[in-house]
């Protein structure tokens, strides 16, 4: 239920207030289909905190960055798969493989254009 979900951003140089009053005109006023499920958020649940205030914030960064190693190389042009494998284990998965149960890319793998070795990799963990 609505008052069961909390979202919590990073804050930052937003205007969190546009966000909720978008939210709640979507919720009033469907026109896509998925906005079907913003019925399940509470405007009113929805807050920003800063990082050093919240570990589940330091987490989603901790995550973020894995992933982005893995397909930026920087000015040597060299990928890191290495974080987001040594963590990949503590995602809900049985065998490692987290692409769908827990990180859900807005596109599909093969959409992503990656080197051969990344797209490897990730075709690896994805369930």
């Amino acid at each position: 239920s609505p008052d069961k979900v909390k979202i919590v951003f990073e804050h930052g140089n937003f205007e969190y207030q546009k966000l909720k009053v978008l939210i709640a005109k979507c919720q009033r006023n469907p026109f896509h289909s998925n906005t079907k499920y913003l019925k399940n958020i509470s405007v009113s649940m929805i807050s920003s905190e800063d990082k050093a205030d919240n570990p589940l914030l330091q987490l989603a960064d901790l995550v973020a960055h894995a992933l982005y190693k893995t397909v930026d190389g920087g000015k040597q042009n060299v990928t890191e798969q290495r974080y987001l494998n040594e963590i990949r284990n503590k995602f809900f998965s049985q065998n490692g493989q987290i692409i769908g149960k827990g990180l859900y890319p807005v596109h599909s793998i093969s959409e992503l254009d990656l080197e051969p070795q990344i797209l490897d990799f990730y075709n690896k963990i994805t369930a």
